[in-house]
């Protein structure tokens, strides 16, 4: 795997994980209703102002914490 697609702990708590993989962002949680954990995936874009901002690309699920980084990576 290149060091460019390793996940890298941004921030984590007892509920939730950010993750940096190469140009995007995963938001990783668990939801007690589901059953399951789900991730959002940001990719950083340049907005009409030149500001670089996190846009929203999709939605993972999976039933564990590492099935939807794994995911997340083929995205």
């Amino acid at each position: 795997m290149l060091d460019a697609f390793k996940p890298e702990i941004i921030a984590v708590d007892e509920h939730q994980k950010l993750l940096k993989i190469g140009e995007n962002t995963v938001f990783v949680t668990f939801n007690k209703y589901t059953n399951s954990f789900e991730g959002q995936i940001y990719t950083k874009v340049q907005d009409k102002y030149g500001r670089f901002i996190n846009e929203f690309v999709t939605g993972v699920t999976g039933n564990s914490e590492k099935e939807v980084i794994q995911e997340a990576l083929k995205i």
